[in-house]
């Protein structure tokens, strides 16, 4: 078997012609700690609000005060969000029309949707004209699987266009020195405690011993299992400060059993997903037609709308103060616009590459577990 990583400066948003569909042992892989500080206001939808809810906010009292909302959210990237008027409430997303298609918005009279748009495309767009013959030459013949050309392709390519220049939210000295702190069991990252989270502020000894704990978000799929667990009630106080879905991550967070949870963002519930053993994420290879294995357990996900998976990662990487930090779209990749293409890794290891990329601004990676087949 055949690994391949391929990191971008680019992603589905900043390039959404060039997110396209892949074989099922391919999957798109998304920085979430790249700031959005480009990002405008875009469309307006009435009438819709988002599927995939992330955050329900009480007591706004119009629209401005739910694009702040979204615009100052610290636990995750907002790119949408909806003002429900009549109960004062704002729907926040990760999630946009780019990540979900047709199925992203759902109908509600009274509910306005908005969505964030990349300021950055227009530039983008020009150079691009410019740059063709080596979107091309990256492209080969077919994409992953189809690289006609491949042992003459560089290891390394700078970018050259504006998006080399973009922020990744790195964290300061000071996080990074407490979360260096393994031995002192205090090496939760990010720190839950700082949205809201009511739980004590420190790991279980046995996840993650000698890396940091990350979660990577599926959007609209569920795991198939049935080592289910709950999770410890959180108090309406705490709903009201962080939402369901933060919580329950909380939760997962310090449960040395917890893998990971599934995540209905319509009826706002969350279940837990007990590991095998309980022992540190492992990165097994294997990916197989939908539904689709899981990258470190020995279970597989299946589509389903308004649901999201999270897995519980343990990796060397950095990250940022995102309560998660990446996440992963099973089936499709980033065509042409590669920055460095690197063979023989995990995707856990193709993960961490691309948070802790210095060179230029790693905004996805696409990893293939077999690119030449036969």
């Amino acid at each position: 078997m055949t690994l391949e990583c391929r990191l971008s400066s680019s992603d589905k948003r900043l390039r959404p012609e060039a997110f396209v569909d892949a074989p099922s042992q391919v999957e798109y892989l998304e920085n979430q700690c790249v700031s959005l500080d480009d990002f405008d206001e875009g469309l307006t939808v009435v009438d819709m609000y988002p599927r995939y809810l992330d955050s329900l906010v009480a007591n706004i009292s119009d629209d401005k005060h739910c694009q702040h909302q979204c615009s100052n959210n610290r636990a995750f990237a907002c790119r949408a969000y909806s003002f429900y008027a009549s109960v004062s409430q704002c729907f926040i997303s990760s999630d946009d029309r780019i990540s979900d298609g047709p199925s992203a918005l759902l109908s509600r009279p009274g509910t306005n949707y908005t969505e964030r748009s990349c300021g950055k495309r227009a530039a983008i767009d020009e150079i691009n004209k410019r740059n063709d013959s080596s979107a091309s030459f990256f492209a080969g013949k077919g994409g992953f699987g189809g690289l006609s050309d491949i042992g003459v392709m560089p290891d390394f390519m700078p970018a050259d266009t504006p998006v080399n220049t973009g922020i990744v939210r790195f964290p300061s000295a000071a996080a990074l020195a407490a979360a260096a702190d393994v031995n002192s069991g205090n090496n939760r990252f990010p720190s839950f405690g700082s949205f809201g989270g009511d739980s004590i502020d420190r790991l279980p000894v046995s996840k993650c011993r000698s890396d940091r704990p990350h979660y990577q978000k599926v959007t609209g799929y569920e795991a198939l299992t049935s080592r289910f667990m709950s999770l410890r009630p959180a108090t309406p106080a705490t709903i009201e400060r962080t939402g369901v879905l933060i919580d329950c991550l909380d939760k997962c967070n310090i449960d040395e059993l917890c893998s990971g949870k599934d995540n209905n963002s319509i009826k706002q519930t969350c279940v837990g997903i007990e590991s095998a053993d309980g022992s540190d994420s492992s990165d097994a290879f294997v990916q197989l037609p939908l539904p689709r294995s899981n990258g470190s357990d020995n279970f597989l996900l299946r589509p389903n709308s308004g649901f999201s998976y999270f897995e519980s990662l343990c990796l060397q990487a950095v990250g940022c103060d995102s309560v998660w930090s990446t996440e992963r779209t099973p089936g499709y990749f980033m065509r042409g616009v590669e920055q460095e293409i690197i063979r023989g890794i995990s995707r856990l290891r193709c993960t961490e590459r691309c948070l802790d990329e210095r060179r230029f601004v790693c905004r996805s990676a696409s990893y293939d577990t077999n690119p030449y087949q036969s």
